[in-house]
């Protein structure tokens, strides 16, 4: 009888862990196959161009080229003569933060600083991780007319940021792959960064749309030739 409940007890727990995990499949509606991502020349770009403007912005302290506290913008402003955080009380000391930075008085480990190198070489990871899926895009379809442009598209997103890096940084590794280990990573002379932001920018020069970058349209707010030939 003993053995008849033991059975009975343990067909039930069987069938109530098989039950269970039913719980642990997921079937999001909002998830894009990889296939779905890239069927066509719109879907490409939005996975992989327009994906990456939003980060040129930020929203938190330390991200985007300029607006938000303690990253590019504190760094080029703080540092000179061109703003300045005066301390009333115990109000914005912030542990001598803003007095470090307005007389020069820092390390690797201060915050814009730090933010401000975080920042950068996220988005150029990023701008690697969608230049290595429009090549791959490229060699399984050499004859897309539109992914030449996407290229050059991103390479010049890179290149600003890059650019930031020179300015502010001078010697830095030039990292042109989502593949690079951290063993391959080597610093670069600053004269050697400009000459990649510069080749960057000569060889994607002849693939960007002429359209105004300032109008309504494709092609607001987007790298364009004229931006390019006014530097």
């Amino acid at each position: 009888m003993k053995n008849k409940i033991l059975f009975i007890a343990l067909l039930f727990a069987s069938l109530g862990f098989n039950s269970c995990s039913n719980f642990l499949e997921e079937d999001p509606k909002s998830q894009m196959s990889e296939s779905e991502a890239y069927k066509s020349s719109d879907m490409i770009y939005l996975n992989t161009v327009a994906s990456i403007y939003p980060e040129i912005g930020g929203t938190s302290g330390g991200n985007g080229l300029g607006g938000t506290d303690r990253g590019i913008y504190d760094l080029n402003t703080f540092t000179s003569d061109e703003a300045v955080l005066p301390t009333r009380g115990g109000d914005w000391y912030d542990g001598g933060l803003w007095q470090a930075v307005f007389t020069h008085k820092w390390g690797v480990s201060n915050a814009l600083v730090l933010n401000s190198w975080n920042y950068l070489y996220r988005v150029i990871g990023i701008c690697n991780q969608k230049l290595d899926k429009i090549n791959s895009l490229l060699e399984a379809d050499p004859s897309n007319k539109y992914l030449p442009a996407y290229k050059a598209e991103v390479r010049s997103v890179r290149a600003l940021f890059y650019y930031y890096l020179l300015d502010m940084y001078a010697r830095v590794p030039i990292v042109q792959s989502s593949t690079t280990t951290i063993a391959d990573v080597q610093q670069s002379k600053r004269s050697e960064v400009f000459a990649f932001v510069k080749k960057e920018l000569q060889d994607s020069y002849p693939y960007l749309n002429a359209a105004n970058s300032t109008k309504s349209g494709a092609y607001y707010g987007r790298v364009h030739v004229r931006l390019l030939s006014s530097c």
